[in-house]
């Protein structure tokens, strides 16, 4: 393992069990920076060790993007990941930040990765927003112009 973070996850495991594990980017390379410092394949191989050492379920924050990650082969990815390392999934809705081209999916694509999901027996929750009516739901007010 090359990453210092991971690596820091790993000792961090041994010495205490009672980490609470979220992962709140699954490689969006594109869009996140978190994806680029801490590359998918090493994140994994982190998470099935902390699995192995704690024996505790991962949760995984989940946003689903139009034209990003609405594909049914997108949810088939999520679905192996989760076979392969046991978890959990919070989907949370995309709150629109003025200035970006960030769309949340279609609500029928929602409800594909929950119904895949459920049928795939992982444990999945749907976060809806509040707030969203006068801009102050989860991340807007935060990045009120930030955004270029």
């Amino acid at each position: 393992m090359k990453n210092i973070f991971i690596e820091e996850l790993i000792l961090a495991t041994k010495k205490n069990k009672n980490i609470c594990l979220i992962v709140n980017d699954l490689g969006f390379g594109m869009i996140e920076p978190f994806a680029k410092k801490f590359p998918l394949p090493e994140l994994i191989e982190s998470l099935e060790y902390w699995y192995a050492y704690t024996k505790k379920q991962i949760t995984f924050e989940y946003i689903v993007w139009e034209g990003v990650n609405d594909l049914m082969e997108d949810i088939q990815a999520l679905v192996r990941l989760c076979k392969r390392i046991p978890s959990k999934v919070n989907i949370i809705q995309y709150n629109p930040i003025e200035g970006s081209s960030m769309k949340q999916a279609n609500q029928t694509v929602i409800d594909a990765y929950i119904s895949v999901l459920t049928k795939s027996r992982i444990s999945v929750t749907y976060r809806r927003s509040r707030g969203l009516d006068i801009d102050a739901a989860c991340g807007q007010l935060a990045n009120k112009g930030d955004v270029k």
